[in-house]
């Protein structure tokens, strides 16, 4: 048997991981989310389940989504995201999420309920997740499987009528992970931002972000829409500094979103994704 292609791809998620280019949990999950830099921390849309639960709030149908993410052309890096909401008849919304990233030697996976309920000019809301990471050995002979609970915060509030601003707390507590070999605690990742709607063919997005295990990152986002039903959106990120672009359909109850992010050396990472709304 060829261990040689398990043993390069193991290494390949090794070292992307470990330079924090990779990092699937909690990244922002969407076309839109990722085309417009992953400035997520004011939007409301059905990946806020993902992004920023508060925005979950603001949904007024059933909606599915779906999403793939290719970076570097790397199958071993692949991310598959699948996430629901639908509006409560007391008030409020709930969501459910599923993240899976990696291949059988390395792979992270997430499952997640989410609630969320908006007062006034305010949406706040709050989430569980158990997230696992599993890791075999090139030959197929041992493994290790560690996992944990994570709980996360949102809120959006709306300052002005073309106004909003956000901010998300992922791990609140600080999860850890315990094996045979070590404890592992989870990162707390923080960020807060701007968005501003004059119109609503514009929005434009800015906000910062602070893991524990990284740099503080400033994110920048801008979508259009050119005419009913295409949009377009381009995004910046810093601590690695990257380009976003990408486009957008959305017809009525059907939203297909591409996202593009251009990193050099490394190359390009696709992201695309599709949501169906059921009813209103």
């Amino acid at each position: 048997m060829n261990l040689h292609p398990y043993i390069l791809s193991f290494f390949f998620v090794l070292m992307s991981c470990g330079l924090a280019m990779c990092q699937q949990f909690p990244a922002a999950a969407g076309g839109r989310a990722f085309a417009m830099g992953n400035a997520v921390a004011a939007l409301s849309d059905t990946w806020a389940v993902f992004n920023n639960v508060a925005g979950l709030a603001s949904q007024e149908r059933v909606e599915v989504a779906v999403a793939a993410q290719q970076p570097y052309g790397l199958g071993a890096l692949q991310t598959a995201y699948l996430g629901a909401s639908a509006p409560l008849p007391w008030g409020g919304a709930v969501g459910v999420s599923a993240m899976r990233f990696g291949d059988k030697l390395f792979n992270e996976q997430a499952f997640g309920l989410a609630f969320a309920h908006k007062i006034s000019m305010v949406s706040v809301g709050v989430k569980a997740s158990y997230f696992q990471r599993a890791v075999q050995d090139p030959t197929g002979v041992t493994s290790r499987t560690q996992g944990a609970f994570l709980f996360e915060i949102g809120g959006i509030a709306r300052l002005l009528p073309t106004l909003y601003w956000g901010m998300h707390a992922y791990n609140l507590g600080q999860a850890r992970m315990v094996s045979d070999y070590r404890e592992e605690y989870l990162p707390v990742v923080l960020k807060t931002g701007i968005g501003y709607h004059p119109t609503e063919s514009l929005w434009l997005n800015i906000e910062a972000e602070k893991d524990t295990e990284q740099p503080a990152r400033v994110k920048a986002g801008f979508e259009y829409r050119l005419a009913k039903p295409f949009y377009v959106r381009t995004g910046v990120q810093t601590q690695p500094f990257v380009n976003t672009f990408g486009i957008g359909i959305r017809p009525k109850k059907l939203s297909v979103d591409y996202g593009l992010m251009i990193h050099n050396p490394l190359g390009l990472v696709h992201h695309i994704s599709v949501s169906y709304a059921f009813r209103q």
